[in-house]
This record gives structure tokens, sequence and C-alpha cells, in this order.
């Protein structure tokens, strides 16, 4: 599903992007249940999903 999603939003890669993706939910996960960090808030999430798609979709400037 993110491979289809990224490629419906113009990612010039988007197996690699999809990969990068779904390690990005992963590794946020993983930090709030193994303890070694904050637990996220709806708005840290939303900038980081922001933040990680503006890098790789093309004609996705600043927000």
């Amino acid at each position: 599903p993110a491979v289809a999603i990224l490629t419906a939003a113009g990612s010039p890669d988007p197996v690699r992007h999809g990969r990068q993706v779904v390690a990005f939910g992963e590794g946020v996960m993983f930090d709030a249940v193994a303890g070694s960090g904050s637990e996220p808030t709806l708005d840290d999430l939303r900038l980081g999903v922001a933040e990680l798609l503006r890098g790789m979709l093309p004609g996705r400037g600043s927000t």
C-alpha cells in the first residue's frame, strides 16, 4: 500500500520510498514502545511524516 500511495503522489522511486515510510513508522512505534523516547503527539507524527514526504516527493516545498 505504501508503494501505491507514493506512486500516486508522484514519487520518483516509490519502492525505495515506500520502504522508508514503513521504516519510519516502525521506528516511531519502537521508540514509543521500548520507552527510549516520549510518546509522540499527533502533531509530532504529522510533522514528522510531512517532513519525510517533503523530501521524497517532487514539488513539495515548504508548507
